[in-house]
């Protein structure tokens, strides 16, 4: 849900300051070279808005630097409190990092 929202204040801010922007440049163009931009300006802004969205959605949360991600660990490992602590659990009176198998 936080992703979400995020996301959403990102394109309207982004949209926002993208149109003020625009129309403060376009004040002073004839009529033809005016929708010409528009077209050539939204076609640009729908592609960074897509990319944007790819980038955040679909690859950051595969990217774990450095950890090993929830589809790497075996069914019955936890994430440790920090990645390469493999003795993490045994402050804590546990045997190790990794659960032994019984």
């Amino acid at each position: 849900m936080e992703r979400t929202e995020h996301a959403a204040a990102y394109l309207y801010v982004s949209l926002h300051s993208s149109l003020v922007t625009l129309s403060l440049s376009l004040e002073h163009m004839s009529s033809r070279a005016h929708s010409i931009a528009w077209y050539f300006f939204l076609i640009f802004w729908a592609g960074r808005e897509f990319l944007f969205f790819f980038f955040h959605m679909l690859v950051r949360p595969f990217n774990t630097l450095g950890g090993r991600s929830a589809r790497q660990r075996s069914k019955g490992e936890r994430k440790l409190h920090k990645p390469g602590r493999r003795d993490a659990g045994r402050a804590r009176g546990g045997v190790g990092g990794r659960r032994q198998a019984d």
